[in-house]
């Protein structure tokens, strides 16, 4: 009974719907140090582990309704691998996403939108060169992509047109940057990649794209091998 009762001092005081209140921690934000060995033995910290442990599934439906929770009272279910190995997949890729989405608008006030103007002729050669110089914040601005002599506003069209384009240079056999997998279909590094003196430089600037499409929500049609 006392343990009930202490668990209840760690439940949320307000979430969507009557019937979870009683049952989810009402401030999970009490224990921001849970990888700490010294709070890990408070035994405050066993019972929120279990109870997180026993609700798994009526957590991660509350956090399906509300993401942002895990930005506020629900942090600890990110921060503390005990907690996170309970979220699904589903939890974990809204909040990775949500993520993304503060930097980039963080990186955007601050640096404004990431611009480029390139020659559909030669779109790989003249993005690595504009993109090569930018840090990291500044990729995480907004892409805006214009294609030479063409008019137009980039409403997301032009920036998936640019990103389709890549995604087939960056296997050009001409910059000899990658090699066909024995299966034919994945990609890895070639091992004459060196051939091109800036070899390195264009590897890292794949890596970049891949990161950046990533965090744009980009497709790019491009296979890798899994080693």
């Amino acid at each position: 009974r006392d343990d009930k009762l202490q668990a209840e001092d760690v439940l949320l005081e307000s979430l969507p719907g009557a019937r979870f209140r009683k049952n989810v921690p009402r401030n999970m934000r009490m224990y921001p140090n849970l990888g700490n060995e010294s709070e890990s033995k408070d035994p405050r910290i066993e019972l929120l582990l279990n109870f997180v442990s026993d609700h798994r599934i009526l957590l991660n439906a509350l956090l399906h309704q509300n993401p942002s929770l895990l930005d506020k009272n629900f942090e600890v279910m990110v921060q503390d691998p005990r907690c996170r190995k309970h979220l699904n997949f589903s939890n974990k890729r809204a909040y990775f996403r949500a993520q993304l989405r503060r930097l980039r608008q963080h990186s955007t006030r601050r640096y404004g939108s990431l611009r480029i103007t390139v020659p559909r002729r030669d779109v790989f050669e003249r993005s690595f060169h504009q993109l090569r110089i930018k840090t990291a914040e500044e990729m995480r601005g907004k892409l805006h992509v214009t294609f030479d002599g063409e008019e137009g506003i980039d409403a997301g069209g032009l920036t998936r047109e640019w990103y389709s384009i890549l995604a087939q240079k960056i296997f050009d056999p001409n910059y000899a940057l990658f090699k066909a997998g024995a299966d034919g279909v994945t990609f890895q590094p070639s091992p004459l990649s060196n051939v091109n003196p800036d070899h390195l430089a264009y590897f890292k600037f794949v890596g970049r794209i891949v990161g950046k499409a990533i965090a744009d929500g980009q497709l790019l049609d491009a296979h890798f091998t899994h080693s």
